[in-house]
C-alpha cells in the first residue's frame, strides 16, 4: 500500500485527531517502505544542549529542547514545547525564527541517547531565551520542591 494511501485510510478512521496528532502520526511512519514523502534528519555525531528531539507525549509529538546531558548515566534532559498555550507553559517562544507560534512548558524529559539519535529533528536558534526558560524553570521547581 502506499504511504499516501495509508496516510488518508487512518485520517478517515479517525476523524476526531487534531493537527498535533495527524501530525504525529505522519511522523511515526519513517520506517515506511514507500517513504520519499516524509523529510529525514540526519542527526549530529553527538547530541549537544540545544538540540530538537521529538518527544512522543501521548501519541502526539511534541519538540523538546535538549538543556542539560549526563554522558556517563546517559541522560539527556530536555524541555517540551507546544503549540497551544494551557497551565503547564511558563512562557512563549518569542525570539526564534522556526518556533515562534510554540510555548515552553513545564514538563522536563529525561531520554537516552539512543532515543536522541533517532528523533533528532534540528537546533534550537534562541539559546538566550533557553537560558531564560531554564531560571524560570529552575525557581519555579525549587519553591514547589520547598518544603
Amino acid at each position: 500500500m502506499k504511504l499516501t494511501e495509508v496516510i488518508l485510510k487512518q485520517l478517515k478512521d479517525r476523524p476526531e485527531w487534531d493537527l498535533n496528532q495527524i501530525k504525529g502520526y505522519i511522523g511515526s511512519l519513517r520506517n515506511h517502505e514507500d517513504n520519499k514523502d516524509i523529510p529525514v534528519f540526519y542527526p549530529p555525531n553527538e547530541p549537544a544542549v540545544g538540540d530538537v528531539v521529538s518527544f512522543n507525549i501521548q501519541g502526539s509529538l511534541h519538540p523538546c529542547i535538549i538543556f542539560k546531558i549526563d554522558k556517563e548515566k546517559d541522560k539527556y534532559f530536555g524541555i517540551c514545547l507546544s503549540s497551544t498555550d494551557g497551565v503547564y507553559c511558563v512562557k512563549k517562544v518569542e525570539n526564534s525564527r522556526l518556533f515562534h507560534a510554540s510555548y515552553f512548558t513545564n514538563l522536563i524529559t529525561i531520554q537516552s541517547r539512543e532515543h536522541i539519535m533517532k528523533n533528532w529533528r534540528g537546533l534550537f536558534d534562541s539559546p538566550s531565551e533557553l537560558k531564560e526558560v531554564i531560571k524560570i524553570l529552575k525557581k519555579a521547581y525549587n519553591k514547589l520542591l520547598t518544603i
